[in-house]
């Protein structure tokens, strides 16, 4: 018997995921910094957190751009344009985000 796993090359990269997390840290840390709490959301002034900038932006974005509900059926051109929307739905509103970080 014989197993074959075909793995689609075209995914989202173990690298992308992990810089994507450091980027959700720092985006929190930027909206937190410039007192851009979550009240709409829960009506109370919590700060943000990696998850909460995951769960409320992120998703959000990648839903309404691809109505895909991990970044894991993401393909690599998919995600870089999900990243370049979240920058530049924030600058729209004068927010200058971190930049994503880089692949190394």
């Amino acid at each position: 018997i014989y197993v074959v796993e075909i793995n689609n090359s075209d995914k989202r990269t173990l690298q992308q995921n992990k810089s994507q997390w450091l980027w959700l840290t720092q985006i929190a840390q930027c909206l937190n910094d410039n007192n851009m709490y979550i009240s709409e959301t829960i009506k109370s002034e919590v700060e943000w957190s990696k998850d909460s900038v995951k769960t409320l932006i992120f998703d959000t974005v990648m839903k309404a751009l691809y109505n895909k509900d991990s970044s894991t059926k993401l393909n690599k051109d998919e995600y870089d344009k999900l990243i370049d929307t979240i920058i530049n739905i924030f600058a729209k509103k004068g927010v200058v985000i971190p930049d994503f970080p880089t692949q190394n």
